[in-house]
């Protein structure tokens, strides 16, 4: 199933919500500088997101019931085609919005193939900074710990997951840099040395 399955928008939910408790995100990052197809943030500059399940079920008649008075969360199949299995309620002309929007939003961070999901950070300050650096390092650690994790159902596999921006560039190319710092500085003084022990040996004849 690919990201049309439970355990694919189970896993970029986790991820959204743990990057919104790094610590190097704290005051500098907000729900809705996040992006995806299986989350939302209720309000602009929300702190917490709210996970939109691929598939909706109901626990209860009364959970049921509540979903045909129009009190839900629209699951991503719904959204994405317009079909659902239960009665559910949404006021005249809203839920053609919502699935046009969602359809354009799908197209945009879901793969043709349906194999590949982007969840796209948006920020209004400069990540080439250290406190985006520092994100970027924090966020890195958090992926590397769902390597292998399982999505939690719904037939996808394993989660495998990559930190891809320019910041990130940047920040592989100082350390890069900043590791390769003593090898040239060795080199350096060692081309240094065999020149003045040139000079002085021409000097000296």
């Amino acid at each position: 199933d690919g990201m049309k399955s439970v355990g694919a928008f189970n896993s970029s939910c986790r991820i959204a919500h743990g990057l919104l408790n790094l610590d190097g995100a704290s005051g500098w990052l907000h729900a809705s500088d996040l992006l995806g197809v299986a989350f939302y943030a209720a309000a602009p500059n929300a702190s917490q997101l709210t996970c939109i399940p691929w598939r909706t079920h109901f626990d209860s008649y009364e959970e049921a019931g509540s979903a045909m008075a129009g009190n839900f969360t629209p699951s991503g199949h719904l959204l994405l085609t317009g079909t659902t299995r239960f009665i559910t309620y949404f006021p005249l002309g809203v839920f053609a919005q919502y699935h046009e929007l969602y359809q354009q939003l799908w197209s945009q961070l879901v793969s043709a193939d349906g194999k590949a999901m982007l969840l796209v950070l948006q920020l209004p300050w400069n990540m080439i900074s250290w406190r985006g650096f520092k994100l970027i390092q924090e966020l890195r650690a958090l992926l590397d710990g769902l390597g292998g994790a399982a999505g939690g159902g719904g037939g996808c596999g394993e989660v495998v997951a990559w930190e891809v921006s320019a910041p990130g560039v940047w920040l592989d190319y100082v350390t890069a840099s900043m590791g390769a710092l003593p090898w040239a500085l060795l080199a350096a003084s060692l081309v240094a040395g065999v020149c003045l022990s040139g000079a002085f040996g021409s000097a000296g004849a």
